[in-house]
């Protein structure tokens, strides 16, 4: 759709539109099951070091702002 020249706000209210048709026709399976975050984990220094090294710098960049704007 952003190919299209579709605008951000109209892409985000057509994904809302199909999320609402699968929920209302019961297609989207397990949708009343709770997230768990029983075996979650935050990752090791090597671990993040991998995840860091498979994304651009702007999204490294994002990230880092994103951390320090709710942590501060």
């Amino acid at each position: 759709m952003e190919k299209e020249g579709k605008a951000g706000s109209y892409i985000v209210e057509f994904k809302h539109g199909i999320k609402n048709w699968f929920n209302f026709n019961d297609i989207i399976a397990g949708k009343c099951e709770s997230l768990t975050l029983t075996n979650e984990r935050l990752p090791c220094k090597d671990e993040l070091f991998i995840i860091l090294g498979k994304v651009c710098q702007r999204q490294v960049s994002i990230s880092i702002m994103a951390f320090f704007t709710i942590h501060t």
